[in-house]
């Protein structure tokens, strides 16, 4: 799968969580899921890891595009609560 994104969309994911949206090719996924939909396009998500840390990303598939919307690092509490939910799916 091919990952795009514009530089414009990146340049402001660093500014606001300090990672590319390119790290999402780099993660290795411990938890997916759907986040929700915008626009009538289902938004899914990724918790995983780079480096020994934990990111969460959200992101759009499109054909055979991957299009990162966010990629920033992992609060406790939301990989907790997505756990928690993958759990009992």
């Amino acid at each position: 799968m091919v990952i795009e994104f514009n530089a414009t969309k990146d340049a402001a994911n660093r500014r606001k969580h300090g990672v590319s949206l390119a790290l999402i090719g780099d993660l290795t996924a411990t938890i997916t899921g759907e986040a929700r939909t915008v626009a009538g396009e289902p938004r899914q998500f990724v918790i995983g890891m780079v480096d020994g840390l934990t990111f969460y990303a959200v992101f759009v598939v499109r054909g055979e595009v991957l299009r990162p919307v966010s990629v920033r690092r992992a609060h406790q509490e939301r990989v907790l609560d997505e756990a928690e939910i993958a759990r009992r799916t």
